[in-house]
């Protein structure tokens, strides 16, 4: 069962990046080097439901690989397996919020949830270091994480952080799904 469940982790970043193609391809004025990808789910934006319709079915994949980090992590790794999958989790709530609550309503924002995936990479390397195994996926991860930061720090475009989240995400699923035994 945890299999299946880290992969629907692993699915996050397809589902996101396929309703954010779509949307943005059937609105011409997202400008995706400058705008926020839920303007394409905003009020008045012409099918804006698909984006926020992708963003509910990315949540609760999120959902779905939060369980899987957890009981995949439980013996091994508890406490570190445990932030991991609870910052999947959060984030998935924060995705799911800014899809039932489209801009401009303020809970579109979802409290900051979202925000929770940023510690999702140095987690899940610690995670993977105390599951045994080998240094190339942890260090992978903690690579995204300083793209992650890098990022935010250079103001990049909304994309950017975003898209090595989602990378950090299947990463750390498919390396935790490699490590579920049976």
């Amino acid at each position: 069962m945890a299999r299946k469940l880290l992969t629907a982790g692993m699915l996050m970043p397809g589902l996101y990046f396929a309703g954010l193609t779509m949307a943005a391809a059937l609105n011409s004025d997202f400008a995706p080097l400058k705008d926020a990808p839920s303007v394409l789910g905003a009020e008045g934006v012409p099918r804006a439901y698909i984006f926020n319709t992708t963003l509910l079915g990315t949540a609760a994949l999120g959902v779905a690989g939060a369980v899987g980090l957890a009981a995949t992590f439980r013996a091994r790794a508890p406490v570190s397996g445990t932030i991991a999958a609870l910052a999947l989790f959060l984030a998935s709530a924060g995705l799911a919020m800014s899809g039932f609550f489209p801009l401009p309503n303020p809970l579109h924002y979802g409290f900051g949830l979202s925000t929770a995936g940023a510690l999702i990479p140095p987690v899940g390397a610690i995670s993977l270091w105390r599951a045994g195994g080998g240094a190339a996926t942890p260090l992978l991860l903690l690579a995204l994480f300083a793209g992650i930061a890098a990022s935010v720090m250079m103001q990049a475009p909304p994309l950017v952080a975003g898209a090595l989240m989602f990378a950090a995400i299947a990463v750390l699923c498919s390396a935790a799904r490699g490590r579920v035994t049976g």
